[in-house]
This record gives structure tokens, sequence and C-alpha cells, in this order.
């Protein structure tokens, strides 16, 4: 089962303590009330690092997210997931810096690819949506509406 490890005021977990789980995830921070909430580190069985803001149980609020593959994330959170502003920057090079909801790219963004082409506009499930600019390496520049990640059609004038 789970070992906690800390503080306890009328039974409850209550302070800074450390809390093992038995999926072998392990947080290390403050509780209130019982649930993990304040600031504090979860280190997850998958190798995966979050430190920063908890609200009973879940990431909620600012911190960063190192996972397992070298990539990272700092930015919001609400109730576990990527969501609000935020910047994720790839272990390839590329990074996008923007809006997130529900744990991926959707609203407006900064796309940065290793290659330093970059794509400045709307986002939508993770893709391209909407209008925006893709900036070439040479600097030329591609201006109009994206749909499903491709480009579509230019914008008039």
């Amino acid at each position: 089962g789970d070992v906690y490890e800390g503080s306890f005021r009328n039974d409850m977990k209550e302070g800074r303590g450390r809390m093992t789980f038995h999926n072998g995830d392990q947080y290390v921070g403050e509780f209130r009330y019982d649930q993990m909430t304040g600031t504090g580190t979860m280190t997850y069985a998958n190798g995966n690092v979050y430190t920063g803001d908890f609200k009973a149980g879940r990431r909620h609020g600012t911190g960063s997210l190192r996972f397992a593959n070298g990539d990272l994330y700092k930015g919001e959170f609400v109730r576990g997931v990527r969501q609000g502003k935020g910047l994720y920057v790839f272990r390839g090079g590329a990074r996008y810096i923007g809006e997130f909801k529900n744990d991926r790219r959707e609203g407006q963004g900064r796309y940065v690819y290793a290659s330093g082409e970059e794509y400045v506009g709307g986002f939508k499930e993770g893709r391209k949506e909407g209008v925006g600019v893709c900036i070439y390496a040479d600097g030329r520049r591609l201006k109009g509406f994206w749909e499903d990640d491709q480009f579509a059609r230019p914008i008039d004038g």
C-alpha cells in the first residue's frame, strides 16, 4: 500500500511530508486536510518529475514538468493538466510558447522548430489552425489560414 511519513494534525496529513505510492510514484511537499496541497515535487515511476503547486492531490497552479524523454514544460496547470500559458521545450531543440488547453497546444502560440523555422498563430488540439504565419529560415513568410496542421489558403491583401 501507500506509505506516508510526515506531520499529522487531527488524524490527517498536515504540513510537510513524503508519500510513497504503491505504484512507485513519490511526493514530497505540503499537505493540507489529508491531501497534497501547496508546493511539492512528484517523482513518477515512469521517470517524469513535476515541481510546483498542488491542490487537492493534483497539479494545479504553476509548475514545471520534466519528462523522462528530456522534454520540459513550464507553465500553468488546472486540475492536473496543462492549461493556460506555458513553454514546452522538446529534447530535439524545438519549442512552443503559448496557450494550452487539456494538455494540448490550443489558442495562440509560437512554435520554433530546431531548424530555426517558426510558426506564429492559432492552434487547435495541438495542430496549426486558423490565421498564422510560417517564417522560414531564409526569411520568407507564408501567411494565411491553416487547417489541420496544413496551409489552406493565403490571406487576401
